[in-house]
C-alpha cells in the first residue's frame, strides 16, 4: 500500500466514531487478507473466504460487480492489480449494504413504522365496560350452614 493511501486511511479512521471505526478496521484486514489468498492460493469460491474471516457474504457479490475481483481463464478468482484495498473501498461497500437492506427490509422504513419509534401518532385507547353479573334480587339466598340448620331441625 502506497504511503499516501496509509495516512490517509489514518485520517479518515481518526474521524469516525468508535462504533464504525471496529467494523471499518474488520473489513480493511478482511479485504488485505483476500487479496494476499487470492494472489498466492488457487481459490474457486469466494465463499470460503468469507466464512473464513467472519464477514458477510454480501462482500462476495460487490467483489465481483465491482470487478475488484475477476474470474481466469482457468476459473479462478484473482485480485484486480489496478485495484487497492483503501478506505474507499470499505466505505462504498457499507453503502451498498445500507441500500441493499432498505431495498429487502420496506417494513422497516415504512412511515408507521418511523412514527411507532418516534411517538407522533396518537394511539386512541377506549375504555372497556366493566359489567357487573346482576343476581336475581327476588329470591332469598340460603348460606350451606343454615341449610344444615334447618335440615336437623
Amino acid at each position: 500500500m502506497k504511503t499516501n493511501q496509509q495516512k490517509l486511511n489514518l485520517e479518515f479512521m481518526s474521524r469516525k466514531k468508535e462504533n464504525s471505526g471496529g467494523t471499518i478496521i474488520k473489513y480493511l484486514n478482511f479485504l488485505n487478507r483476500v487479496q494476499i489468498d487470492l494472489k498466492e492460493n488457487d481459490i474457486s469460491n469466494l465463499y470460503v473466504l468469507t466464512y473464513k474471516y467472519k464477514v458477510t457474504n454480501r462482500w462476495t457479490t460487490w467483489l465481483k460487480e465491482n470487478n475488484v475481483v475477476y474470474v481466469n481463464e482457468f476459473g479462478l478468482y484473482k485480485w484486480n492489480d489496478k485495484i487497492p484495498v483503501s478506505i474507499k473501498l470499505v466505505d462504498s461497500f457499507k453503502k451498498y449494504n445500507t441500500r441493499h437492506n432498505i431495498k429487502h427490509t420496506p417494513s422497516a422504513f415504512t412511515e408507521e413504522f418511523k412514527n411507532k419509534i418516534e411517538g407522533k401518532k396518537v394511539i386512541k385507547v377506549e375504555p372497556k365496560l366493566i359489567r357487573e353479573n346482576h343476581r336475581n334480587t327476588n329470591t332469598q339466598e340460603i348460606g350451606l350452614i343454615r341449610k344444615f340448620l334447618k335440615w336437623i331441625y
